[in-house]
């Protein structure tokens, strides 16, 4: 599974691509969060595709507009929009939720 996050601030906004690899996507998007420290960033619209995500070596995350290249960098013949991205279940909503709780404390 990929998830697809599109974040939101007065500013802008943009989409990161979240799956299982190494770790899982929960965690790499925990991981994510902490490192970039998203405030004032807020998930606001949150897809995902049952494909499986890009194969080579240690891709933990990438952002919506460098996925084609990552996608040609690792020799897969894919292209986004073989990845079918649709509205995420409450379920992954829920855990995202949860996330956002446990890396802000519960502050946003």
């Amino acid at each position: 599974m990929v998830v697809c996050i599109k974040f939101q601030s007065e500013i802008e906004e943009f989409s990161m691509l979240f799956s299982d690899s190494y770790k899982s996507w929960q965690d790499q998007l925990s991981e994510y969060m902490f490192i970039t420290k998203l405030r004032p960033y807020k998930p606001y619209h949150i897809h995902c595709s049952k494909k499986k995500w890009i194969s080579y070596g240690g891709l933990k995350w990438c952002c919506l507009d460098n996925f084609q290249e990552e996608l040609d960098k690792s020799n897969d013949k894919r292209k986004i929009s073989d990845f079918n991205f649709e509205d995420a279940s409450d379920s992954i909503v829920k855990k995202i939720e949860e996330i956002e709780k446990y890396v802000f404390g519960g502050k946003r």
